[in-house]
């Protein structure tokens, strides 16, 4: 498959299945991730963390 697009939106793919912020599974520092677009056709992780106050490992 091949995209146009590039720097496209992200989306977590798999999140913690035991710890939950509201409805949604928490995302832990390396989860993955789908990019660019809707139906993703790169797959990556994240590997910064967004706060430093909590760290998710579950």
């Amino acid at each position: 498959m091949v995209s146009g697009m590039i720097i496209g939106p992200d989306q977590y793919l798999m999140g913690s299945t035991k710890t939950y912020v509201g409805v949604v599974p928490a995302t832990r520092l390396t989860s993955l991730t789908g990019q660019n677009g809707y139906i993703s056709n790169a797959i990556g992780l994240s590997l910064t963390p967004g706060q430093v106050k909590v760290l998710l490992l579950s």
